[in-house]
């Protein structure tokens, strides 16, 4: 018997492909949604030189038509696990990021919510009965969820309700047919290699513990490892070089009673973060 995995996110998330390519080393059969116009199945497999059995089907997140049309095609088998890695962030009509606080637009919002979310309990719920026993669903959240945003309001927000969605699903899925649900948060994932010194990326990784920034192959790993732990259930692994368990005002201490002249750096912070408010006080006629 084929042992199937779904992932979701295939043409969004580095995270999706990387583990994908995992798995199907490992000897998973894939079926992948996209929701882009095509996918370039052939270029997938040979720019990642794997024995590929991975089938991508289309799907639009933000439609219910097209959800449950998704969710009737692929229940023509069983999984042993569902890898939730799709996420999307509000956006301007330029399709630039958008400052949520400033520019809230209700169908942004909710159209954020919905895909990142909602799609996961349709999802999880509508294969219920096609995921093996002892299988498991698997949710990729993000160290957002323990952290309140400034702009992507709406992101950080899906990503909280996601960890709470999956103990629910885990409370449902557990006693139904002994089905496991996790999550995985990552932290700064960079989408490559081009990317890992810019800016505010650059200054996350200089504030995680293990000075190093995070790769998609390190979420991907832990999704193997949750996929075959049968006692894992209800939990989220956090994969982010203990960013979170990290803070910037004890570094600065830390620098400060290591006998490191930290007056100028506050300084400079301080005025920082007092232009950074600033740009919140005023009103939308100011901006």
């Amino acid at each position: 018997m084929k042992k199937n995995i779904l992932v979701m996110g295939f043409d969004n998330s580095i995270i999706a492909r990387e583990t994908i390519v995992l798995l199907v080393n490992n000897g998973y059969s894939i079926v992948a949604s996209y929701e882009g116009d095509s996918v370039d199945k052939e270029q997938f497999v040979n720019d990642n030189g794997i024995e590929s059995d991975v089938e991508f089907v289309q799907i639009n997140y933000s439609s219910n038509k097209s959800i449950n049309s998704f969710i009737s095609k692929i229940k023509d088998r069983e999984y042993m696990a569902v890898v939730n890695c799709y996420a999307t962030l509000a956006e301007t009509s330029n399709k630039g990021l958008r400052h949520e606080f400033f520019d809230f637009d209700y169908s942004e919002f909710s159209r954020v919510l919905s895909a990142n979310v909602s799609v996961i309990a349709a999802v999880s719920i509508g294969l219920k009965d096609h995921i093996v026993s002892n299988g498991c669903i698997i949710n990729i959240t993000s160290s957002a969820a323990y952290e309140g945003a400034f702009a992507t309001i709406s992101y950080n927000a899906s990503k909280a309700a996601i960890e709470n969605l999956s103990k629910s699903l885990a409370n449902n899925f557990g006693p139904y047919r002994n089905i496991r649900v996790n999550c995985v948060a990552p932290g700064w994932i960079p989408q490559s290699e081009s990317v890992v010194e810019g800016n505010i990326v650059e200054l996350a990784n200089k504030c995680t513990p293990i000075s190093q920034y995070g790769k998609a192959i390190d979420i991907a790993k832990a999704v193997l490892f949750l996929i075959t732990n049968n006692y894992a259930n209800g939990i989220t692994l956090k994969i982010d070089g203990g960013i979170t368990s990290s803070y910037l005002m004890y570094l600065l201490e830390s620098a400060d009673l290591s006998g490191n002249d930290t007056r100028e750096i506050i300084n400079q912070l301080i005025k920082l973060t007092d232009t950074a408010k600033s740009s919140i006080c005023k009103t939308d006629k100011e901006q």
